[in-house]
């Protein structure tokens, strides 16, 4: 069904950026504790997306969606694929082609849509991880064996990286055993992505 729920995708995708971002799920679980929270939110980093470089691994359909959504918020959009787009297509998106590596060490926000090969496999690990700004956020709603979890909760729980969004996992529906469940900064939602009435 390739098409079907691109844009659903490109949403949710957008929609996790934001939300690690400006701390949507913290602000949430303070205001519900009637916490008020409003001059403490500043010291977890509430951040925009203006400014910030935005790296898309996979320029397929989804990754085309979410550059189209996520330029008008004023992010550096960089990217890599396997197949180069069109210098055309290029400008039209404005988007500036880069080696995977070179991705990976520039971006503040990296999200991932390829599909999961051999290649792709683990693609986000702990040397990858180990390049990245001490700042970034991982948003991965492609598949889930294309992250080594393992390494990113280690990440995430050593505050070497901000934060992650999450719809996808290596084992579906996702295990009890799975490291993220207690790591900080991450949301985590149940492969509903593509989710569309």
């Amino acid at each position: 069904t390739a098409g079907a729920n691109t844009f659903a995708v490109a949403e949710h995708t957008i929609m996790l950026i934001l939300a690690c971002l400006k701390k949507l799920l913290l602000a949430n679980e303070k205001t519900k504790r009637a916490e008020w929270a409003q001059d403490e939110m500043p010291l977890y980093g509430v951040l925009e997306l203006w400014g910030k470089t935005l790296g898309i691994i996979g320029m397929g359909r989804i990754g085309k969606e979410v550059a189209r959504r996520a330029k008008p918020f004023g992010p550096r959009l960089i990217y890599y694929d396997v197949d180069r787009l069109s210098h055309e297509l290029e400008e039209s998106l404005d988007l500036t082609y880069h080696a995977l590596d070179e991705v990976i060490r520039q971006s503040d926000l990296i999200t991932l849509h390829t599909p999961l090969t051999p290649r792709t496999t683990n693609l986000i690990n702990t040397e990858r991880i180990a390049k990245m700004k001490p700042n970034v956020i991982i948003v991965n709603v492609s598949r889930g064996a294309i992250v080594d979890e393992v390494a990113l909760a280690k990440a995430l729980k050593d505050q070497r990286i901000q934060g992650a969004g999450l719809d996808v996992y290596a084992e579906e529906p996702i295990s009890p055993r799975n490291p993220l469940l207690d790591a900080p900064n991450v949301i985590l939602t149940p492969h509903i992505a593509g989710a569309t009435n």
